[in-house]
């Protein structure tokens, strides 16, 4: 079977990590051949390059936009939309006759898109009549704001995909609301290479009182990481000594600053810290104790089930896909998103933890997502689905 599976265009996150896991581990145990569509060179060509798979850089363009994360920005974004539209447009066109140039179309049994941002999958297998699968891996305006940039919408997605991936049982809800089909979508929890987490047997990072907290995603107010300096900010002077948070990802200096001032106006900025992008967070994890996910909606969140496998007790809202990956008060805790009393109640809850108590969620968390959410479960639920799509065609 050859496969073309289209990349977006950022090689930072949990998509591109996703595809590659799933491209490595389909080839390996089901022998599909890929070749990659990307939007530039980089590390996912480089991995390519490694692996011996064949990949094409077009340059296409997302066919979504984010309307921005201040009203300015928001007015801006609506005043150079036609702008916006007219690039992606002219962008993806050019990426088709790029791709056709150097790849024959013709001979691929399938198109994987591996994000709804990105619609070259799309218009390929319009033209080519592929069977084409679709990853929703965002739902869209409600976790970081995007909006489709005409001509591209629903209707666009449902007349040209022959079946969606839904990676959470919340994603699936969402886009089904939109309109998609739900006769297409087949939900697959994405799976992680638990060989690259690594968990401590000794739980050594439970030894002592303090809580070592981390937060792994990009730094946005999509992902909420004033609601970790807010609810820290509730404890007691005492209880905050006891508390220190790191926060992994690249993100937007404006709030990083906002932030970091916050956190010392409430009295504990020395013990945040914002230590950019790790592209080996999985053998950082073990020198923690509690991971935390505040993301306004996350559509999945590969840094939970990453957390629990590392054995933190994960501290997460109770928002988008969180209450299908934990399970309350054995693997984690949930609480109210944006009541920040109700997360430094949680967090007040594992400073008064025993020992015990909290090696038996930190040892129930490691073993659950273990055995839920690995690779090799992933790659093979989709190629499942690629099977089904090749024998209806």
């Amino acid at each position: 079977m050859k496969a073309l599976i289209v990349a977006g265009k950022s090689e930072n996150g949990g998509a591109p990590k996703s595809m590659l896991e799933t491209v490595e581990n389909i080839r390996k145990t089901f022998n599909v051949e890929y070749t990659v569509l990307l939007h530039q060179e980089g590390k996912i060509s480089k991995y390519c390059r490694d692996n011996g798979i064949e990949y094409c850089v077009d340059g296409h363009e997302p066919i979504v936009i984010a309307r921005g994360s201040t009203k300015i920005r928001r007015l801006a974004k609506l005043l150079l939309r036609p702008m916006f539209i007219f690039k992606a447009g002219k962008k993806n066109k050019d990426a088709l006759a790029i791709v056709e140039k150097q790849l024959n179309l013709n001979e691929f049994d399938l198109i994987h898109t591996n994000s709804n941002r990105d619609g070259i999958g799309a218009l390929i297998a319009q033209k080519y009549k592929t069977p084409h699968i679709w990853h929703l891996r965002e739902f869209g305006e409600e976790d970081y704001d995007t909006a489709f940039l005409p001509p591209y919408n629903i209707d666009f997605m449902n007349r040209n995909t022959t079946r969606f991936i839904a990676i959470s049982k919340a994603v699936e809800k969402a886009w089904k609301q939109k309109g998609l089909d739900g006769e297409k979508i087949t939900q697959v929890y994405n799976g992680v290479n638990m060989s690259l987490i690594l968990s401590d047997p000794d739980r050594k990072q439970f030894n002592g009182k303090e809580l070592k907290m981390v937060f792994t995603g990009t730094v946005c107010p999509a992902k909420g990481q004033n609601e970790i300096i807010e609810a820290i900010g509730r404890l007691t002077d005492a209880e905050k000594k006891l508390v220190s948070v790191d926060f992994y990802g690249e993100g937007v200096p404006e709030y990083i600053s906002s932030l970091k001032k916050r956190a010392e106006a409430l009295g504990f900025g020395e013990r945040v810290n914002f230590l950019g992008h790790c592209d080996n967070i999985g053998s950082r994890l073990k020198d923690y104790n509690v991971g935390v996910v505040c993301s306004r909606s996350e559509a999945f969140g590969r840094i939970t089930p990453e957390y629990m496998a590392a054995g933190l007790i994960t501290l997460a809202c109770d928002t988008g896909a969180n209450p299908e990956l934990i399970d309350d008060e054995k693997t984690g805790f949930l609480y109210r998103r944006s009541d920040f009393d109700d997360f430094a109640r949680l967090i007040k809850k594992v400073l008064n933890m025993t020992a015990d108590e909290k090696l038996a969620v930190s040892r129930a968390a490691e073993q659950y997502a273990r055995k839920n959410f690995v690779a090799e479960l992933n790659a093979k639920n989709i190629y499942q689905v690629y099977s089904e799509v090749a024998d209806e065609k």
